[in-house]
């Protein structure tokens, strides 16, 4: 554990904390910040993509609804159901520990740091960032661009998670985006925050998906975003004769980092199928190198 890492901790606790009194119970007592998913320590050179923040079901044994109803009959987040160790994805704090823990115990920061860099050899949110073996979704993208999330020797990067924020919340990012937009966004917290970690992971390539996090990434970052290209537009036929569909841009991120901003949310990309994915990364790495 680096000092950078450690104090990034510190820093996004203290800040974790802050938000409880403001929150409420979108909050979860027993969930860590989530800084970065993937091994950050990888002698690979790195693509970082970009989401929101990090889900609830990183952490919850209970969808949304199901937590949702609980809080709202209870008021009482001792009631809610964890991912447990060895099922947890991520270090879960018990029931014994709280977040001000993070700041006085070493090993306990190490723990979280740790779990971190290991979250794709461990029980990563499949559904969500796409499997090792033949992947949809995320992962599927990122092997036609020669990377991959998980550790696979014959690919050329290593791909890292990072989000606009790293607090989970029970409801979903479009539920409840007033909130980091009042205690994050305008004071630019979460501007400088990100940054930081993007220096520290120093990537070759960020690709930011889903429309709306793609917007919120430009209004966030606009004094360090140029543009390399007009809108590109990428349609795909599959088999059946339906085509689908994309819209991305090519941008430099601080006038040293390809950044390719693209439509399509890659962790639901609903009507696209594995060829298609195929094709639109192939498309986007053809275009970055013109």
């Amino acid at each position: 554990m680096s000092n950078f890492e450690r104090e990034m901790l510190h820093q996004a606790v203290r800040k974790q904390i802050e938000l409880r009194d403001k929150w409420g119970d979108e909050i979860l007592d027993r969930t860590p910040p989530v800084l970065w998913f993937g091994n950050t320590h990888s002698s690979k050179k790195k693509i970082v993509t970009i989401g929101a923040n990090p889900s609830r079901e990183e952490f919850l044994a209970m969808n949304k609804e199901e937590a949702l109803k609980v809080l709202a009959d209870t008021h009482d987040q001792t009631q809610l159901k964890y991912l447990e160790p060895p099922r947890n994805r991520f270090r879960v704090l018990d029931k014994t520990e709280s977040l001000q823990d993070i700041l006085q115990n070493q090993r306990l920061s190490t723990e979280i740091l740790d779990s971190y860099n290991k979250y794709f050899q461990k029980n990563p949110y499949e559904e969500w960032f796409g499997k090792k073996a033949d992947p949809y979704r995320v992962e599927r993208l990122i092997r036609s661009l020669n990377g991959s999330y998980y550790e696979i020797a014959d690919v050329q990067y290593t791909s890292i998670h990072l989000d606009l924020f790293p607090f989970v919340t029970v409801s979903d990012y479009n539920t409840v985006k007033d909130l980091p937009q009042r205690d994050l966004f305008q004071n630019q917290w979460a501007q400088n925050f990100l940054s930081a970690l993007i220096e520290y992971v120093s990537p070759e390539l960020i690709i930011v998906f889903g429309s709306g996090n793609f917007t919120e990434f430009k209004k966030l970052f606009f004094a360090h975003l140029r543009k390399l290209s007009s809108e590109l537009k990428f349609e795909y036929q599959k088999e059946n004769g339906q085509s689908v569909s994309a819209r991305y841009e090519i941008m430099s991120y601080q006038g040293k980092t390809n950044l390719v901003g693209i439509s399509t949310n890659l962790g639901n990309p609903t009507g696209f199928t594995k060829q298609a994915l195929d094709a639109l990364g192939n498309q986007i790495l053809r275009d970055l190198h013109r």
